[in-house]
């Protein structure tokens, strides 16, 4: 019967031990803490099942900010990133997943995650920023394009790659038809 126990508390250790070290090693990954120390032997089996916490490092400072803070105004800045995009019908276009900018640090375009359905098949395509029109009296409102679907669905897709990416621009100014005669010249002003 002595021998019996002995073999079930042997048997239980083995099997509980690994169980036990894998949830601790899990748990620490979590948290970003190191793990508990596990007892093992024959200590295993009278060791109690309260972790043992490691000492804790004293706090450190909060580092102080910069003098050269400036504070922006609520009324003249708004979040783009994630913002929902409608066309001029008010048709869901998508949400604005990337800014492209120039070399002077000024947005070229918008790119935003169009189509698809809860990501899936979207594209992304890069629309110009004049066409881009924000409200700002309504922060919360969507921005709005001045493209319809039908012209962002014909883009071609971004991707950022070694060739030049493409973008949504805005259209032509009309051209005279062929046959009209040419526009007058404008005639220089004389001071008299």
């Amino acid at each position: 019967m002595v021998r019996r126990r002995r073999l079930i508390r042997r048997l239980a250790a083995s099997l509980l031990l690994p169980l036990t070290l894998g949830m601790a090693v899990g748990a620490a990954a979590r948290a970003d803490e190191p793990a508990a120390p596990v007892v093992s032997g024959p200590a295993a089996q009278d060791a109690p099942a309260v972790p043992v916490e490691p000492p804790k490092e004293p706090a450190k400072e909060a580092p102080q900010p910069p003098k050269n803070l400036v504070p922006i105004p609520k009324d003249e800045a708004v979040t783009v990133l994630g913002k929902k995009v409608t066309g001029p019908a008010g048709e869901d276009m998508g949400r604005v997943v990337d800014l492209l900018l120039d070399r002077e640090g000024a947005i070229k375009s918008i790119v935003i995650d169009f189509g698809g359905f809860l990501g899936v098949g979207s594209r992304k395509i890069a629309i110009d920023w004049q066409l881009v029109h924000f409200r700002p009296d309504n922060k919360d409102a969507p921005i709005e394009l001045g493209l319809g679907k039908a012209e962002v669905q014909a883009a071609p897709e971004y991707k950022d790659s070694a060739q030049p990416p493409m973008m949504v621009g805005p259209p032509p100014p009309p051209q005279p038809p062929p046959d009209a005669p040419p526009a007058p010249a404008p005639v220089p002003d004389v001071p008299g």
